[in-house]
């Protein structure tokens, strides 16, 4: 806290600030009331794993998010090459209220394969508003409104036939095992 804030973190009366964690302990209070509520971080800068120790059940996942953006083949293959426990506990996403929409950053094959790899990997699924019917621009949530926008009827039916997977129930309880595919992913 005292890194992020600095001197806006030292308590009014100049008594030094209390540097110990918040988290565990607000998370412990909420758990022990309501055990299934589940804690979700948006987590960056190599904090995930300092936070789901914290008891937060997941993490988003910028940093799969990142690698598929800037065609980082290697860095996604070493991503999902980490822990099973971190793996499901990971958060997946395309899109989300702070990154631009995903039909306006990835060619539709791109995206495709983006999504793929995204939500047929172990972990969370997060999907955004208006990503199923291809979006490309953000909604200005001061303003109440959102630009007119046309269904990308292609991508619609991609996200369809998804989420029929990503549902299925033997998808949903099976093991992940990630094979050898170099020739796949070279190019």
């Amino acid at each position: 806290f005292c890194r992020t804030w600095g001197n806006r973190s030292i308590p009014s009366d100049n008594s030094p600030p209390v540097d110990s964690s918040f988290w565990p302990e607000a998370i412990g209070a909420v758990k022990e009331q309501h055990p299934d509520f589940l804690f979700m971080a948006e987590a960056y800068w190599g904090l995930e794993w300092t936070l789901l120790g914290q008891g937060f059940d997941g993490t988003y996942d910028k940093t799969l998010y990142d690698r598929l953006r800037d065609h980082d083949v290697q860095g996604v293959r070493d991503h999902l090459r980490a822990e099973a426990d971190f793996q499901e506990r990971s958060v997946r996403f395309l899109e989300n209220h702070d990154e631009p929409r995903a039909a306006a950053t990835f060619p539709l094959l791109e995206h495709k394969a983006a999504a793929i790899v995204t939500y047929l990997v172990p972990g969370l699924r997060f999907f955004h508003e208006g990503q199923f019917e291809g979006r490309t621009h953000r909604a200005n949530i001061h303003l109440g409104r959102r630009h007119d926008e046309s269904v990308d009827t292609e991508l619609a039916d991609f996200y369809r036939r998804l989420l029929a997977i990503v549902n299925d129930e033997r998808v949903r309880t099976s093991t992940f095992h990630r094979e050898a595919c170099d020739p796949a992913w070279d190019g």
